[in-house]
């Protein structure tokens, strides 16, 4: 069995309702840059991330790409347009290799209706993804250096992993992805970047950032200047 975090929503489901979960469904692969759920499309289906890592979008109505969230093994994708029968609002893209369990909706819906204590949990972690949209849309002050900061406290709580040198976030996100969820311009962040690699803060590799220095990113987080 896969390890779980606590705060995933097959790591909070009892037991039982996630063992009849994971018999509902039929595991796909994806590699990276396959496209699990477009924006648009008729919600059919939802997944459950068993291992990997995927990139939320969406294009706004000004026609701009709008980088949502990141979100991993454990976790549930999809279940927003099963649950109200609407287009999908989102893109969900795999930022490396992703095996995900996909579960029609009709399938899910019935489990639901079925087992009212993994629909509260389901209820929860949607309640939980729409709090974290709300508090970024709050956090999106300040200079393009607290953003960074407060993004990727946010990403290294949730996914990094300790090494020799630090907490090590490899989610398979590239720079310029890594500016559309601080919401900021490639150059900008790159020169937060500059900066934050100047003070020791953290150091950065291929689709990976290593934070050396938590006290400082937490500082920086909370900086308007």
């Amino acid at each position: 069995m896969f390890d779980l975090s606590e705060k995933s929503l097959l790591g909070r489901l009892a037991p039982e309702d996630r063992q009849q979960l994971l018999t509902l469904g039929t595991r796909r692969q994806f590699e990276a840059g396959g496209v699990l759920i477009r924006q648009g499309e008729v919600a059919d289906m939802v997944y459950v991330l068993l291992d990997g890592f995927v990139k939320v979008t969406a294009i706004s109505e000004e026609g701009h790409l709008v980088f949502l969230a990141v979100r991993s093994q454990g976790e549930l994708v999809g279940e927003v347009g099963v649950l109200d029968g609407s287009p999908r609002p989102t893109t969900v893209t795999a930022t490396g290799a992703v095996v995900a369990l996909g579960v029609g909706g009709p399938p899910f819906l019935g489990f639901l209706a079925r087992r009212p204590s993994a629909a509260t949990v389901v209820t929860r972690s949607v309640t939980e993804k729409l709090r974290f949209s709300i508090r970024r849309r709050l956090e999106d002050v300040g200079s393009v250096r607290a953003r960074l900061a407060r993004v990727l406290l946010d990403l290294g709580a949730r996914w990094g992993r300790p090494g020799p040198h630090g907490t090590e976030i490899a989610v398979g996100l590239n720079q310029g992805e890594i500016a559309a969820l601080v919401g900021a311009t490639e150059r900008s962040v790159n020169e937060a970047f500059a900066d934050f690699r100047s003070l020791g803060t953290l150091s950065i590799g291929y689709r990976r950032v290593v934070i050396h220095d938590w006290s400082g990113l937490r500082k920086a987080a909370g900086s308007t200047v």
